[in-house]
């Protein structure tokens, strides 16, 4: 391969790499503006904490939930299965 053919194909090759670097820079900043007009996080670390929060919450929802379903499967799950049974 001559020196002008390495060239143009060595050139091509970064001209290629720059867009797809340029495509992921813009992926990036339009998530972060969701995340910032949806959830008021400016940064990304902003965004993990808020994560962290929400999930801490959603297991507490969701234990509160078991404990509810447990306590009505106590008091009339008599009840309950006889009516699946008739079914």
């Amino acid at each position: 391969m001559s020196v002008i053919a390495e060239y143009k194909a060595l050139k091509l090759k970064v001209e290629s790499l720059q867009r797809e670097k340029d495509r992921r820079e813009g992926a990036v900043e339009q998530a972060l503006y969701a995340l910032q007009e949806e959830f008021g996080c400016e940064t990304l670390k902003a965004a993990k904490k808020l994560l962290l929060k929400i999930e801490a919450e959603r297991k507490k929802h969701e234990a509160e939930a078991a404990k509810i379903l447990a306590s009505i499967e106590e008091k009339y799950g008599d009840d309950l299965r006889g009516s699946r049974a008739a079914d």
